[in-house]
């Protein structure tokens, strides 16, 4: 039998965030993104999202890649 103060402790969360010069944040692993009322941002089962550091992205927080400019980064 589990016992009840189990149950109702936190999930555990490890997350790993990637800097980059430039460029978004990249975050892996186990997270949640939260909005300011509180609301998920990203589905459960999201391993990685890359956040804009830049301020340009049209789907803040989230990059679109508007910060490159329109210059090819292959």
């Amino acid at each position: 039998m589990i016992e009840s103060s189990k149950m109702n402790q936190p999930k555990k969360i490890a997350a790993k965030l990637h800097l980059s010069k430039g460029g978004p944040i990249r975050v892996e692993g186990r997270f949640f993104i939260v909005n300011l009322d509180g609301e998920s941002l990203i589905p459960d089962n999201s391993k990685e999202v890359f956040l804009c550091t830049c301020g340009a992205s049209r789907n803040k927080p989230f990059c679109d890649g508007s910060h490159k400019g329109g210059k090819s980064n292959g």
